[in-house]
């Protein structure tokens, strides 16, 4: 989901409640620093997309390209790879940039 904060969107996902104590968080936040809704809307698609990846590792909890199991630290792992590939500015499908982001975690209750 892309929230405006301010002047600029965020990308917002809740974690699906069976995978929460897995992470230690209730949801992925992170802003989008842009205020363009176009750019936002393709950096929301492309983590949109990484954290349904995520999701399914999480649920079968093995790794498929080496069929072996996955530990709780590769999930996290794989969680941080997000964030850096999002921090590092990685190009939408149409070659726009995107900007550089943070996170933000809810931790459960």
């Amino acid at each position: 989901m892309l929230a405006l904060v301010g002047t600029h969107y965020h990308f917002r996902r809740v974690f699906p409640v069976a995978l929460r104590p897995l992470f230690g968080k209730t949801e992925f936040w992170i802003s989008l620093k842009t205020g363009n809704k176009s750019e936002a809307r393709l950096s929301a698609v492309a983590l949109h997309a990484r954290t349904s990846a995520l999701f399914r590792t999480a649920r079968t909890m093995t790794d498929s390209a080496q069929n072996k199991p996955i530990t709780r630290d590769d999930l996290l792992a794989l969680y941080e790879d997000i964030i850096k590939k999002q921090e590092e500015g990685q190009r939408p499908p149409n070659g726009m940039p995107q900007n550089s982001s943070r996170l933000s975690a809810t931790q459960p209750a």
